[in-house]
């Protein structure tokens, strides 16, 4: 009986008690008055920004990618992107924050030209300077983020 009460109370206390399966993480990133600065992202995937929004200074990072998929104007947002097997046709360029939340992708420009060079040169860089004043990348950028 006292082995049977046991069981009884410790599947109870399995029901009250449910495990923790997500995690709040409060950012100030409000894009209508975030200032960005000290932005770094020549020729590589990475960027980064400093962020100041109410006082508080924020290290806002992410990476690039040069897409076959064009995104029509700046701002535009995508869970996936896509590239191409023809680099040539890579010349999309497409920015998602890593830290301190995620982003979905969001575009910013094409590059022209007969390669993609460009755009693998220097969309890392477009997409940390997007974050000082492109209100339509902002306001993406900090839309809809995630853990």
């Amino acid at each position: 009986m006292r082995f049977l009460k046991g069981i009884f109370l410790f599947g109870i206390t399995i029901a009250l008690c449910p495990p923790a399966t997500a995690v709040t993480k409060c950012v100030k990133l409000y894009p209508s008055n975030t200032q960005c600065t000290n932005v770094s992202g020549n020729n590589t995937l990475d960027w980064s920004a400093t962020c100041t929004n109410g006082g508080s200074s924020i290290k806002i990072t992410g990476v690039a990618g040069c897409s076959s998929q064009y995104g029509g104007t700046t701002g535009e947002t995508r869970a996936t992107i896509s590239s191409s097997n023809n680099v040539n046709y890579n010349k999309y360029c497409w920015c998602k924050m890593t830290s301190p939340a995620v982003s979905q992708w969001v575009y910013f420009y094409f590059y022209m030209g007969p390669s993609a060079t460009s755009c693998a040169e220097r969309c890392a860089s477009d997409c940390s300077e997007a974050l000082k004043s492109n209100t339509n990348f902002i306001n993406a950028m900090f839309n809809n983020l995630s853990d």
